[in-house]
């Protein structure tokens, strides 16, 4: 039989990640990833007998540990609370991953300075996460995310303060290096599968961060070229904001459009378009 006689077979190539299974793995992570966070800044709570015990500290610097932990993240939630603020999610995620694992390795040293500043970093970190993964979970499976945020946070922060306590009971003077040393480990995993899936996923995330309605009004009432108003509707289907980011305005203001690429693997998840 020739060689032109026979059946031509073509290579089988490894189907491309579906459309559920990213989103649902960004979602996942995001979520898990704003759980130890929360973690983290109550896992300190069970430690502050053993940071008296070994440190000596005054009942002051105790409670400074958490004044100071609140009063930063209140600044930064406050410095972040702008809608243009928004687009910029992933990094800002990111960012407070990689801050809270400096955090971490700071009170690990059990001294008096390390800890304050451990405890301001912790602040900052959670400041800049909270909005951050709610916006990329609601970003991934629809207005479901923001219930997915609110079980995240709870329990985080559920699971920061048992486990600290429970570690606490059997090492005692060990404790806080086994606290956020193991955290910081946990953290420092996350973060990496978290890059990995945001890259994936960052032509979704950019059309769809953009379209929140007060993010448009603000890049419309401050974009020179354009001078005419964000017409995203207040309410409605999340479709409707993708619709009005993706038609031009009248005065040529494109900045707002999308323009997927082709190695993006994930696409805009199911729920945004129903």
């Amino acid at each position: 039989m020739d060689a032109s006689d026979r059946p031509l077979t073509m290579p089988l190539s490894r189907p491309a990640p579906t459309r559920e299974t990213a989103t649902t793995a960004q979602a996942a992570l995001v979520a898990a990833s704003f759980a130890m966070l929360l973690a983290g800044s109550n896992a300190v709570y069970p430690l502050l007998p053993v940071y008296r015990d070994m440190l000596g500290l005054e009942p002051f610097v105790l409670s400074l540990t958490f004044t100071l932990y609140v009063v930063v993240l209140v600044v930064a939630l406050f410095a972040l609370a702008r809608p243009r603020f928004t687009r910029h999610a992933a990094p800002l995620l990111l960012t407070s991953l990689s801050m809270m694992i400096v955090s971490d390795l700071l009170m690990a040293h059990t001294e008096e300075a390390f800890i304050l500043i451990g405890r301001a970093l912790g602040g900052i970190a959670g400041g800049l996460g909270t909005g951050a993964a709610s916006a990329l979970v609601v970003a991934a499976i629809g207005a479901r995310g923001r219930a997915v945020t609110a079980t995240g946070n709870t329990a985080g922060g559920v699971l920061g303060f048992a486990g600290s306590q429970l570690v606490v009971a059997f090492l005692a003077e060990g404790a806080p290096q086994a606290v956020f040393l193991s955290h910081a480990a946990v953290v420092g995993a996350l973060l990496i599968a978290t890059c990995v899936v945001l890259w994936k996923c960052r032509e979704t995330n950019r059309v769809v961060l953009i379209t929140v309605p007060g993010l448009l009004a603000w890049r419309a009432s401050t974009d020179p070229r354009c001078g005419c108003s964000s017409r995203a509707p207040s309410h409605g289907p999340a479709s409707a904001w993708l619709l009005s980011s993706a038609l031009p305005c009248s005065r040529n203001c494109t900045s707002l459009s999308y323009k997927p690429s082709a190695r993006s693997s994930c696409s805009v998840p199911a729920p945004l378009l129903s």
